[in-house]
């Protein structure tokens, strides 16, 4: 998307010099700030949850993995379902981790994930794609540090003394 002049009146005529004149920002226009605010209501979802590690100090990858949830806000935003692609999401996916961040939210996944079961599927959509956390925190299962979920954000920062 090319940037657009300010005004209309600035398209092709105007008194300033070309490098002179303002352009308009993305966030300037109607889609710029339909983006912006569908960006400020973004939160963590459950998939960007089974990424994360604890990076406390001492810790290692598995030991710091996977980081229990705690939810104290979270809301649901129904999203497109397509099988084929909660499918090949599911192939870097660790459902164990998974399971339990979705009991966090109350939805109830089954002990063993089988990809061929489109309602089992469906649920897996709904706890990677259409849960949104908003407050709450990220606990490391070995240290015990608490990492914060601000206003949909995780903070895995560690403190200088923690470093």
């Amino acid at each position: 998307e090319q940037p657009r002049l300010s005004s209309p009146g600035l398209q092709g005529s105007s008194s300033r010099p070309a490098a002179t004149q303002r352009l308009t920002r993305p966030s300037h226009t109607i889609a710029g700030r339909l983006r912006f605010a569908a960006f400020v209501r973004a939160a963590m979802r459950l998939l960007t949850h089974n990424m994360l590690v604890s990076n406390a100090k001492g810790v290692s990858e598995a030991e710091g993995y996977p980081l229990a949830l705690e939810v104290t806000e979270h809301r649901r935003e129904e999203t497109e379902f397509d099988v084929e692609t909660t499918r090949k999401t599911m192939e870097t996916v660790k459902y164990d981790a998974l399971r339990g961040a979705a009991r966090a939210v109350a939805i109830d996944l089954p002990e063993v994930y089988d990809g061929d079961d489109a309602d089992l599927l469906r649920k897996v959509h709904e706890a990677l794609c259409d849960v949104h956390v908003i407050e709450g925190c990220l606990v490391c299962p070995k240290s015990g540090r608490r990492f914060p979920i601000n206003n949909g954000i995780p903070n895995l920062l560690l403190h200088e003394d923690e470093l």
